[in-house]
C-alpha cells in the first residue's frame, strides 16, 4: 500500500504544526515558568515530553508519560483532546492487529468527543487506516475493507474543506481497488465453474460500481468472454469494442482483437480466463 504509506506521511507535518500551535497556545496562557521538580511537572511540559518521545517511536515511554498527565483547569480543554490522540497514534504505532483494533476505537472516541476539533479529520482519517491496515487478501471476505471506505468517505462528508481529505481519497481509491479485485475474482470463481449467468453479474458490478479500477481492461475481457460461453455473442462483441476503445493500449488488447475476430467469422469457442 506504498500509495497509502505515502498519503499518510504527507499528514504528518500537518498535524506536527497543528499540534504545537495548540500547545503553545495552552501553555501561553501561563504565568509561571514550567516547573522542574519531577513531581511537579507541569501538563503542558509533560505532554511536549511525551510528544518528543512518540515522535522518537519510543512507544512504551511516550504512552506511559501520556498516562501521567495529571490535567488542571487551566490546560484540560486544550491538553486532554491532544493526549487522547496521542496515546491513539502509540498504539497505531504498535503496527500490530491488536494495536489497530484499539488505535481504532480510540480515534473514533477523539472523534465522537471532539468533532469539532482542528485535528478530527485527521483521527477520522487514522479510523480509515486502521481498517484499511487489517483488510484482508481479496481472495478473502472484504468485511473491513467495506469498513474502511466507511471510515474514509466520512472524511470527506463530515470535513469537506481539511487539508486531510485528500489523503483520504488517496487511501479510497486503494480501498475500493483491493474490493474490485476480490469481486474479480469472484466472478473468474463462477467463470472456471462455467456458471456465467452468475459470473456475468460479478463483472458487469465491478464495471459499473468501479470505474476508476486501473485493472478494468481484464475484466471488460473476462465478462466478454463470460457472455460469448453463456451464447451471446452480441454482448460479447460489445465488451470486447468497448475494452478497445477506452484501453486502446492495455494487456488485453491482443487477445480482445482475436476473440472479436472468431466472433465476427461465427466461431463461438470456450476461452480461458486472464
Amino acid at each position: 500500500m506504498t500509495g497509502v504509506s505515502a498519503a499518510v506521511r504527507r499528514t504528518r507535518p500537518l498535524l506536527l504544526l497543528l499540534l504545537l500551535m495548540v500547545l503553545a497556545t495552552g501553555s501561553g496562557c501561563s504565568k509561571k515558568p514550567p516547573k522542574t521538580d519531577a513531581t511537579e511537572i507541569s501538563p503542558a511540559v509533560t505532554f511536549e515530553r511525551a510528544s518528543e518521545l512518540l515522535a522518537q517511536r519510543d512507544l512504551r515511554q511516550a504512552t506511559a508519560a501520556l498516562k501521567k498527565i495529571a490535567f488542571d483547569a487551566e490546560t484540560r480543554t486544550v491538553l486532554e483532546p491532544l493526549t487522547r490522540l496521542a496515546l491513539a497514534d502509540a498504539t497505531f504505532y504498535l503496527g500490530t492487529d491488536i494495536g489497530w483494533i484499539d488505535a481504532r476505537n480510540l480515534y473514533l472516541d477523539f472523534v465522537t468527543l471532539n468533532g469539532d476539533h482542528p485535528l478530527a479529520p485527521y483521527a477520522q482519517l487514522q479510523v480509515g487506516m486502521c481498517s484499511l491496515k487489517q483488510v484482508s487478501e481479496p481472495s478473502r471476505d472484504q468485511s473491513l475493507t467495506l469498513q474502511a471506505i466507511r471510515d474514509l468517505e466520512a472524511v470527506g462528508n463530515r470535513w469537506p474543506g481539511s487539508p486531510y481529505v485528500v489523503a483520504s481519497r488517496a487511501m479510497l481509491r486503494e480501498a475500493r481497488a483491493h474490493l474490485a479485485e476480490s469481486e474479480f475474482l469472484v466472478g473468474r470463481f463462477y467463470f472456471k465453474r462455467k456458471n456465467y449467468v452468475a459470473a456475468i453479474e460479478r463483472l458487469n458490478g465491478v464495471v459499473v460500481r468501479f470505474p476508476e479500477y486501473s485493472e478494468a481492461d481484464k475484466v471488460l475481457y473476462q465478462l466478454a468472454q463470460a457472455h460469448l460461453n453463456a451464447g451471446n455473442a452480441a454482448q460479447a462483441r460489445i465488451q470486447l469494442d468497448r475494452l478497445l476503445s477506452q484501453h486502446p493500449n492495455g494487456e488485453y488488447v491482443a487477445r480482445a482483437q482475436k476473440t472479436l475476430g472468431s466472433i465476427l467469422g461465427g466461431l463461438v469457442s470456450e476461452v480461458g480466463t486472464p
